[in-house]
């Protein structure tokens, strides 16, 4: 949305992203000293591959930063969020 609000025609705009997690964790594992192992990421990366024809690198590399600070997925990442849990068991 950023590069059309300037006139930017993206050529390629590719997005991959990974994360690194601690298995025991989703097995309920606890540390060495007791405390429970965490059982979501404990690392993410975001992986960008832009290219638009006659924009200099640096205004690419600048526009996807400026991006990521306007991403709702990067913002609830980032900060606690309130989850709830609703279960509906079939009864038939």
């Amino acid at each position: 949305m950023a590069a059309a609000i300037e006139h930017i025609e993206i050529a390629t705009l590719e997005v991959s992203a990974s994360s690194h997690s601690d298995a025991r964790g989703l097995l309920g594992m606890r540390t060495s000293d007791g405390a429970l192992v965490d059982a979501g990421p404990v690392g993410m990366e975001l992986l960008v591959r832009i290219s638009a024809p006659g924009i200099a690198l640096e205004r690419l590399r600048s526009l996807v930063e400026e991006s990521q600070r306007c991403s709702p997925v990067g913002d609830a990442l980032c900060r606690e969020i309130p989850i709830s849990l609703r279960i509906d068991i079939d009864g038939s």
